[in-house]
């Protein structure tokens, strides 16, 4: 593994220099929030607590609980302003900052302080719906086709929203299709005016008014959209709304909207420590458009805190590589359950096919997604107001290896000799460590403080690296939200992303562009970062031939990957969504499936996690080089929060100071409530008034040692010191992780020739029976009916795959012409009663035999089926030459000559077998979790063990007294046989197929092949026939430079 790191990080840190959370006071409270700075902080944050605070303010000597309640919330708020660096309001703010041999990092003063803010996307959708809902606009709008329609037959289905008590509700809703309609869409793709709609309807016989009103309910049931609906990536949200508006001649609303906009600029343009007018012009015009919305959340604010100079070390490199390689092992990939199940219902209901993605996904006539889970996208009225039990999470489970037992080890050596830390060494690590797989994506970011004394000392490689994730699949996931501050960092990310791309050149990256929530878009907002977008509901901000539609989309599973298509571009498509949305809570299935596809075959994060001692009492700090993988952590529970809360405040320091003493908890530490944290001074007493307020109603409370303090904080400013965090952009270099897919064939499928029905020119018939039943049916039963069916003109060819869905079976397909079905069905019924009697075959089915043309292509299909039908002979004669006792060996040896034969069918040179070869064992590896150091041992050893047996079978020349001459014989005929079929297909591949479609297609046929011949496990029988063969094509190679 190789890091590269992005010339550009960013730094994340609070308002005030951390010297403000020390001897904090009622009186120091006073003196910091009568600075005009943190009122504007606290009004942006709090609107009712700003309201308060004048009278506080003056109250010189307090005594009510009201007054002490309002000191409290004031106290959390200033410690969260002087600790905490999550970008907040003005609470705090980011930095751009690149690397350079010498560290610095001096902020400018906070006069020069940044604020950033844009109209609330709530807002915004407000004012849209507004002007939709004027007459006089809507007439000069551009309308178009929802874009999550698509055609169930005589049924549209698309996905509509309402707003229930100010939050979004997305539902699917299915309507009938007409002609009628379908012209209307039609018309309507490219944007259309109202009156062009109604003219579509007029020239149909339909009345005017009847017209108008028609059109208006597509319009308000959102069949059809405005140019108006929203959008998360782009310019500034507002200027697009009055330059649309400017555009269609609505001059009046457009200039009030740039009025609105000028207000929001002004209130950018001046200092920080507006007062509460600054904002209430604003609040005034968006009032006059009809438009009621709480004070705090009309805008989104941001801060940008400029720097005088912002460098680092590359030393801090070094560092973060060695974590994250660390952390890469022990944060073992686990593929996440949805993505998983789905996968696997997806080849249990369509095999190897390429579907539309939206049928997929859509639960009534696919899959659904989550798999299995209540839809919370139908109309559910009598559910909507309840609040009822959610299904249970799956506890994580952890499996004991040798990492959890060393980890274990360590622990417990920590609790017996009193220890609060734990460092891990990597010699000691190492033998552990190296059998587990790095799958880190081709971009990630890293979060992490940096702790040091100074700046100097930092470059000599003196200071702590505080790290807390590492995540990917892009760096964009915790940057896209920024760069509306700032257009440097904007061009830096997209050149980092351009980076990323080029390593698919055959693919294309889509941004997923969808908002489930209003508020959601504040935070998911983000320039066009990539070429391409995927809308969902909300509107795409690139050119309409960039834009990918859900409907467009193909989904198929190749070599275990899920895998995306775009029909109109015939590229491979890989999401991504550039945004930090936890975007798993009650969202759309589309939505849900594309950002969870994002991650596949990559671990999504990597932090410290304890696995089974995670809730534990008690946890150790855990060191490793110079870096900090987690704090040490303290548990309080309930027992000790009461005692906690009924001291009274004379008694509290003391009974604080006796558990710290039992528990050994430090002076200093930080409050843990999900991602909140909040800094304290345990022998504080108005932050003991905190901690008290904190665990009013709690049964447990998380304590971690606070590793920051006034000795640690290098990053300065005029006001004094700051905590910080840094984001570092990185790319991973390396090969490619996803497989090469190319484009598809583009001829369109004739439907009545893919699914084939009973009667038609093949007979598709499933045998359930058990995996040696099933040889025993190929060789004794259907072997010889299909050789005398076809002697007798009855049948031209067949050809026969095992399967599991789940029950094992054998699928037996039969062509021949007019109604030679019933004679196969009566020759059959009486050859299967003895099976039948026997209870060896334990059910037969008819079915539809559904071509898989996408996987095989259209041109191909027929010569496919030919190399199928003799691939099929040369199978069962293999088949009736096995013994009980050697046959199994024999199996697996002649699927090596087998793939060999066929590989020299398709005309591939030794070099050319060895490259598809060695693909195709890693990417059997990677399947099955075998690509660990113990498992590559146990592979080289079954290669040395049988390697003169291989070379035996592998023997090019041969005579009649070869131990394995008749089922080489057999192997030559289905060459001779197959020669037209092969020839055909090579000649189309080349005409139509890059050299990677070539080789998966290829592939495809020497997983058949052994699909054929192995009687169970036959995925796993093909990863070790493909390992095999590419040591022994290396070896060949290297015998080969030898001589």
């Amino acid at each position: 593994m190789s890091l590269k790191f992005r010339n550009f990080f960013i730094l994340r840190s609070p308002l005030l220099p951390y010297r403000v959370i020390y001897n904090l006071t009622p009186q120091v409270l006073n003196e910091l929030f009568s600075d005009p700075v943190l009122q504007e902080a606290l009004f942006i944050a709090s609107p009712d607590l700003h309201s308060t605070l004048y009278e506080w303010l003056k109250v010189e000597n307090p005594t009510t609980k009201a007054h002490h309640k309002i000191t409290i919330s004031l106290c959390k708020y200033a410690l969260r302003m002087a600790y905490r660096c999550t970008p907040f309001g003005l609470f705090s703010g980011i930095s751009l900052g690149h690397w350079e041999e010498k560290t610095v990092g001096t902020l400018a003063p906070i006069s020069d302080y940044e604020r950033h803010s844009r109209l609330d996307m709530g807002v915004l959708n407000s004012l849209i719906y507004k002007l939709e809902s004027t007459s006089s606009i809507s007439n000069i709008l551009f309308y178009y086709p929802n874009n999550t329609i698509y055609n169930t037959g005589n049924r549209l289905r698309y996905v509509e929203y309402e707003i229930i008590s100010g939050n979004k509700k997305h539902s699917l809703v299915d309507v009938a299709n007409s002609p009628l309609l379908t012209s209307l869409l039609e018309a309507a793709e490219k944007g259309t005016l109202k009156y062009e709609l109604e003219l579509v309807l007029q020239r149909q016989g339909i009345p005017n008014q009847e017209a108008k009103s028609f059109i208006d309910h597509l319009i308000s049931n959102q069949l059809l959209v405005s140019e108006l609906n929203s959008t998360i990536t782009g310019i500034n949200h507002l200027s697009r709304l009055a330059k649309k508006l400017g555009q269609r001649g609505a001059f009046c609303e457009a200039s009030e909207l740039e009025q609105l906009g000028s207000l929001i600029r002004d209130l950018n343009h001046h200092r920080l420590g507006v007062d509460k007018k600054g904002y209430s012009f604003i609040e005034a015009k968006i009032k006059d458009w009809g438009v009621s919305w709480q004070s705090n959340r009309l805008l989104q604010v941001d801060m940008r805190k400029p720097v005088q100079k912002l460098t680092l070390n590359p030393l801090v490199q070094d560092e973060l590589s060695r974590v994250i390689d660390l952390l890469a092992r022990i944060n073992i990939y686990n593929e996440g359950e949805k993505l998983k199940s789905f996968r696997n219902a997806f080849v249990e209901q369509f095999d190897r096919q390429e579907v539309s993605l939206v049928k997929v996904l859509d639960a009534e006539l696919g899959i659904g997604y989550p798999v299995g889970q209540y839809s919370t996208n139908d109309n559910n009225p009598l559910l909507d107001d309840l609040l009822l039990a959610g299904r249970q999470e799956t506890k994580a489970t952890y499996g004991w290896s040798d990492w959890v037992a060393f980890l274990f080890d360590q622990y417990t050596g920590a609790l017996r000799s009193g220890s609060t830390s734990i460092e891990l060494k990597w010699d000691v690590l190492q033998p552990i460590l190296e059998q587990y797989d790095v799958n880190l994506p081709h971009s990630l970011y890293a979060l992490g403080t940096l702790l040091a004394s100074s700046q100097e000392d930092l470059d000599e490689g003196d200071f702590t690296l505080l790290h807390q994730v590492s995540a990917g699949p892009s760096a964009a996931n915790l940057l896209g939200r920024f760069c509306h501050m700032d257009p440097m960092l904007t061009e830096s990310l997209q050149v980092a992303l351009r980076d990323e791309e080029e390593r698919h050149p055959e693919a294309i990256f889509a941004e997923v562009v969808h908002s489930d929530q209003f508020r959601t878009g504040n935070i998911a907002s983000r320039p066009i970062l990539r070429g391409y977008e995927i809308p969902i509901v909300t509107q795409a901000s690139v050119a309409h031939e960039n834009t990918i539609f859900l409907d467009d989309l193909l989904v198929s599973v190749v070599a275990d990957r899920v895998v995306l298509r775009s029909r109109k571009l015939n590229k491979e498509v890989i999401p991504r969504m550039s945004a930090a949305h936890a975007y798993y809570r009650d969202s759309l299935p589309a939505y849900h499936f594309l950002c969870d596809v994002q991650y596949q075959g990559t671990q999504r994060s990597l932090s410290w996690d304890w696995g089974i001692l995670r809730n534990a009492d008690f946890l150790p700090q855990v060191r490793y080089g110079r870096s900090i993988l987690a704090p040490a952590r303290w548990k309080l529970k309930e027992s000790t929060l009461i005692h906690i809360k009924n001291c009274v405040q004379s008694q509290l320091i003391t009974t604080i100071k006796d558990i710290r003493s039992q528990q050994q908890i430090p002076q200093w530490v930080v409050v843990i409530e999900s991602d909140n944290k909040l800094p304290l001074d345990l022998e504080n007493s108005l932050h003991l008034d905190v901690l008290q307020s904190l665990i009013f109603s709690k049964t447990e409370l998380i304590l971690e040692e606070s590793l920051l303090n006034h000795k640690t904080q290098w990053v300065s400013g005029p006001e004094g010191n700051f905590t910080n965090e840094f984001v570092w952009p990185i790319s991973v270099l390396g090969d490619p992780i996803l497989s090469p897919f190319s484009s598809k064939q583009g001829k369109q499928i004739d439907w009545n020739t893919r699914n084939l029905i009973l009667g038609s020119e093949w007979l598709y018939i499933k045998l359930y029976c058990g995996s040696k039943t099933a040889d025993q049916l190929l060789t004794d039963l259907l072997a010889p009916l299909a050789h005398r069916l076809t002697c007798d003109n009855i049948i031209d060819k067949w050809f026969f795959i095992r399967y599991a869905d789940p029950e094992p079976h054998l699928r037996i397909r039969f062509h021949g012409k007019e109604k030679f079905y019933s004679e196969v069905i009566a020759e059959l019924e009486l050859a299967l009663r003895s099976y039948y009697t026997q209870g060896l075959l334990k059910g037969l089915k008819i079915d539809i035999y559904e071509r898989e043309i996408e996987r095989y292509g259209a041109e191909d299909i027929e010569a496919t089926e030919d190399l199928f039908y003799h691939d099929s002979i040369a199978v069962v004669g293999i088949l009736n030459l096995l013994g009980e006792t050697s046959g199994d060996q024999l199996r697996w040896l002649l699927g090596l000559r087998g793939i060999d034969i066929l590989l020299d069918d398709f005309g591939y040179t030794l070099l050319e077998k060895h490259a598809l070869l060695d693909k195709l064992q890693m990417d059997f590896k990677h399947e099955f979790k075998a690509t660990s150091t113990q498992a590559r041992k146990v592979l080289a050893s079954k290669f040395r063990k049988e390697v003169k047996q291989i070379e035996i079978v592998m023997q090019t020349t041969y005579d009649a007294t070869h131990p394995m001459a008749k089922a080489f014989h057999l192997l030559d005929t289905r060459s001779y046989n197959s020669k037209s079929a092969i020839n055909n297909l090579r000649a189309n591949w080349n005409n139509s197929l890059s050299a990677n479609e070539q080789q998966r297609r290829l592939s495809d046929y020497l997983h058949m092949f052994l699909n054929r011949i192995f009687r169970s496990n036959s995925r796993r029988h093909e990863m070790v026939v493909y390992d095999l063969l590419s040591r022994y094509y290396n070896s060949l190679i290297a015998r080969n430079a030898r001589q």
